[in-house]
């Protein structure tokens, strides 16, 4: 049997604000990327612009298969999966500016 609004009020637990996360997510994300060695940001500058892996791979004189080695790095530092979501993260850390 249904009884109904039982009258009593239950208190909503806090959410937590994303925002704030997403900011120390972010800080701390920049901070790893401020580490990372000059190829490795030379590679994420080249991949933000679009370039294919060889194109990359001729502007800075490597392999293609480094360059591949490089990206996955990336990918998991940034935890992305795609170089468009590369890209965007590290243009939302300031790192492309």
């Amino acid at each position: 049997m249904y009884n109904g609004f039982s009258g009593k009020l239950t208190t909503i637990p806090k959410r937590i604000d994303i925002t704030i996360i997403d900011k120390e997510r972010n800080n701390e994300l920049a901070d790893l990327i401020e580490q990372l060695p000059i190829k490795q940001k030379e590679v994420l500058i080249l991949l933000a612009e679009g370039l294919p892996n060889k194109r990359i791979c001729q502007q800075l004189n490597i392999t293609e298969h480094t360059i591949k080695s490089h990206i996955k790095s990336l990918f998991s530092l940034l935890q992305v999966h795609t170089r468009t979501e590369c890209a965007k993260t590290a243009n939302e850390l300031g790192l492309l500016v």
